[in-house]
This record gives structure tokens, C-alpha cells and sequence, in this order.
């Protein structure tokens, strides 16, 4: 009983050390879920200035196109400007199209985490159903052992009592015999 009772509660720290370990993951999981937020709204951030750029660079295009009559030796510099945004522009996209795919890459590994919880918390919750199942089992055990103990107590009171009436009927034999082996010493004197 005792050795049942010390593998109960072995399980039952191994339990507690498993859902502090779960605790800790989830925990965990949570920060770099934390983390990518702020990435993903500092891309988005990243994205609205690249807009209010480009915005700024269509304005200055339009006035650029407007001085072109005047500046013929400028439109060499400005189309190379041109290139190179282009090129940075295509780098962002490519970039972004990056970011997007491990983005996506996180979801699926954060849906695999998901599942693995979900693994985890029907394991919990069957290790729960065995240890109600071990709780059940103990409390009738300690209800049978309490009833086998009651009936050896009184067995035991049943006993003393058998027992003291037979020292009452030995004590009563021995007060015969006595009385008996005094009248036959006595008529052994007479003859």
C-alpha cells in the first residue's frame, strides 16, 4: 500500500514537473509570437514610409519632367536615379517577398506547435482520468481495510470475552477440584 502510495506520488511530481515544462513552452512560444508582431509592424511601418517615399519620388519626377525642356544635361543623372530606385524597389520586393514566405513558414511551425499542444493536453487530461481512476481505487482500498480491520477488532473483543469466560469456568473447575481433593484426602484419613 505504502509502495503504491509512493508511486502515486512519484507520478504525481513527474505530472507537475511536465506542466511546468508545458507552462514554460507556452510561455515561451508566446515571446516569439511577441516578437514577430513587432517585426511584421515594423515591416509595415517599413512598407508605409517606402509608399510616402515613392509618393515623394512620383512628385519630384513630375517636376523633373517639367524642367527636362530646360535641363537636357540632367536627364542622364536622373534616369540613372531612376535605375537605381528601380533596382532598390525591386530588392524591397524581393525582400518582402522573403519576408512573406517565412512568414509563412512561422504560421505553419506555429500551427505545428498548436498540435503538439493539443497532444499534449489530451495526454493531461488521460493522466488526470488515471489519477481519479488511482484515487477511486485508494479510497475503496481504505474503505475495504477499514471494514477488515473493524472486523478484526472485533473478532479480537469477541475472543477476550470467550476467553475470560473460559478463566471464569477454569477458576470455578479448580475451586471443585479443590474442594474435591480436600473431601478425598479426608475420607482417605477416615478409612
Amino acid at each position: 500500500m505504502e509502495e503504491i502510495l509512493n508511486k502515486i506520488l512519484g507520478e504525481l511530481v513527474a505530472i507537475k514537473s511536465d506542466v511546468q515544462n508545458i507552462k514554460t513552452e507556452v510561455q515561451s512560444l508566446k515571446d516569439g509570437q511577441s516578437r514577430l508582431e513587432g517585426r511584421i509592424i515594423s515591416l509595415e511601418e517599413g512598407q508605409t514610409r517606402l509608399a510616402e517615399t515613392q509618393s515623394r519620388l512620383e512628385t519630384n519626377m513630375a517636376s523633373l519632367e517639367k524642367g527636362q525642356s530646360r535641363l537636357e544635361d540632367r536627364i542622364t543623372f536622373i534616369e540613372e536615379g531612376q535605375a537605381r530606385m528601380e533596382g532598390q524597389i525591386a530588392s524591397l520586393k524581393e525582400t518582402q517577398s522573403q519576408l512573406e514566405t517565412h512568414i509563412t513558414s512561422m504560421s505553419e511551425r506555429i500551427s505545428s506547435l498548436e498540435g503538439g499542444q493539443n497532444i499534449l493536453v489530451n495526454h493531461m487530461r488521460r493522466t488526470l482520468g488515471e489519477i481519479e481512476q488511482l484515487r477511486q481505487s485508494q479510497s475503496r482500498m481504505e474503505f475495504e481495510l477499514t471494514e477488515k480491520v473493524r472486523a478484526l477488532f472485533d473478532a479480537r473483543e469477541l475472543q477476550l470475552d470467550i476467553n475470560q469466560q473460559i478463566m471464569s469456568t477454569l477458576q470455578r473447575i479448580e475451586a471443585k477440584v479443590d474442594v474435591l481433593q480436600m473431601e478425598t484426602a479426608h475420607i482417605r484419613r477416615i478409612k
